[in-house]
Order: C-alpha cells, then sequence, then structure tokens
C-alpha cells in the first residue's frame, strides 16, 4: 500500500477527528483503512497527537497566558496547568 507523506489536507483531519471522536481511540494500524486514509497507522496516532484533538488549543493559550517569573519557579506554575 502506498502511504502519502508530507502535509495533512484539512479534509484528511476532518476525517481523523470525526472518526476517533465517534469511535474512540483503538488500534492506530486499523485506522487508515478503516476512514480510508492514504496514511499509516503511526502517521494517524501523531496527527491526533499533535493536532485535531478537541480542546488542544485551549490549553496551549492557557500555557501561553501564563507568565513564568525567575523568582517564583517553573514548578509552582506547571502544577495549575
Amino acid at each position: 500500500m502506498n502511504c502519502k507523506k508530507g502535509l495533512w489536507s484539512p479534509d484528511e483531519d476532518q476525517r481523523l477527528r470525526d472518526y476517533v471522536l465517534k469511535h474512540g481511540l483503538s488500534c492506530w494500524s486499523a485506522v487508515p483503512a478503516i476512514v480510508g486514509l492514504p496514511r499509516n497507522g503511526k502517521s494517524c496516532r501523531l496527527r491526533w497527537i499533535i493536532y485535531p484533538r478537541p480542546g488542544l488549543k485551549l490549553l496551549q493559550k492557557r500555557r501561553q497566558s501564563c507568565s513564568f517569573r525567575p523568582s517564583q519557579g517553573t514548578s509552582k506554575h506547571l502544577m495549575h496547568l
């Protein structure tokens, strides 16, 4: 099977997101065949971890808004994230 490499299209992102939200996390090596993506399971797993997870942007914004002061140390801030 030829696996596509490179950038993910918005359609591929949406298909992966829809599948995982509907069926949950399962065997990543089976996901591309079920969803019809020209990718391998590792690529799908990494894409889910890195990009289309719901709530990920909210967490990134929260981390960016938190200012770290050297006098307070970073461990106190990280415990609240």
